[in-house]
C-alpha cells in the first residue's frame, strides 16, 4: 500500500545502498535469510536497515544465487518513490523495468533482476527498514511466498529491536511472536480467514479485552480456537 503523502509534500529523497561485502560476513540475519532462500524461488534477497539521520537505507545482509554484475551500488530515489517507501505498510511488488517504484533499486543494477518484492518492517509507527526478494524472470511472487516474507520481516524487526532490549527480553519477544503466529494459523484454519484478517481479529480482541495480544493468542492455542478471544 503506497503512502498517502504526495511528492510535492514529501521533499526527502532516500538513498539506497548495497555493498556486497556484507554478504561475506556472518550476521544475526543469516538463519532467517537461509530459511527464506530455501523456501522461496528468488535470485536475490536483501535486508535494508533505515538510518533516519542520513535518510539512507543500507543493506545489512544480502543473499544471491545470481552472479553480481557490479559489487557496490548506491541510488538516490525520487521524492515520489521515497514518499511511497516511507509510507509502505504492506508488501508490494512490481517489474523493475516498467514500475517506477522499483526501477532504481540496487538489485536491478547488481543482479539484473526483473521482479522485486519489498516487505517493510516497523516498530509501531517507526520504520526500521525493509526486506526485498527479487528474481530475474518468472513474474510476480505468489501469495504463499509473500506471506512467508511477511513472517520473516517480523522476525527481522525483532532482531533489529535488540539494540533496545536485553537478550532475555529479546527471547521473550520472539517466543511471544511465535505464539501469536500459531494462534493466527488456528484462526485461519477454523474460521477460513486470511492471515491479515486473523491478525486483525487478534488485535481487536486484545484491545476489547484489554489484554496483551500474546495472552489472547495463548488462550486460542489452549482452547483450540474455541476461546472467547476467537468469538
Amino acid at each position: 500500500m503506497a503512502s498517502s503523502i504526495t511528492a510535492p509534500e514529501f521533499r526527502t529523497r532516500y538513498y539506497l545502498r548495497v555493498d556486497l561485502s556484507c554478504a561475506e560476513v556472518e550476521t544475526d540475519f543469516d538463519p532467517l535469510l537461509n530459511t527464506l532462500t530455501a523456501q522461496s524461488v528468488s535470485d536475490a534477497l536483501a535486508i535494508y536497515r533505515f538510518d533516519p539521520d542520513a535518510n539512507e537505507f543500507k543493506a545489512a545482509a544480502v543473499r544471491s544465487t545470481a552472479q553480481p554484475l557490479i559489487r557496490n551500488a548506491g541510488v538516490t530515489l525520487t521524492t515520489s518513490t521515497s514518499a511511497w517507501l516511507f509510507g509502505l505498510t504492506e508488501p508490494a511488488q512490481g517489474n523493475a523495468g516498467t514500475d517506477e517504484r522499483f526501477e532504481r533499486f540496487p538489485e536491478r543494477l547488481q543482479f539484473g533482476v526483473e521482479t522485486i518484492l519489498a516487505v517493510p518492517f516497523r516498530n509501531g509507527e517507526k520504520l526500521l527498514g525493509f526486506l526485498t526478494l527479487s528474481r530475474r524472470e518468472g513474474g510476480n511472487f505468489d501469495a504463499e511466498t509473500v506471506q512467508l516474507a511477511k513472517r520473516t520481516a517480523r522476525l527481522i524487526a525483532a532482531v533489529m529491536e535488540r539494540d533496545d532490549l536485553g537478550q532475555d527480553d529479546l527471547q521473550q519477544v520472539l517466543r511471544e511472536r511465535k505464539v501469536v503466529e500459531r494462534a493466527k494459523g488456528i484462526l485461519q484454519q477454523r474460521r477460513a480467514l486470511s492471515e491479515e484478517r486473523a491478525y486483525v481479529l487478534l488485535r481487536n480482541t486484545s484491545r476489547r479485552r484489554r489484554l496483551p495480544m500474546f495472552e489472547v493468542a495463548r488462550e486460542i492455542i489452549n482452547f483450540g480456537g474455541r476461546a472467547r478471544a476467537a468469538r
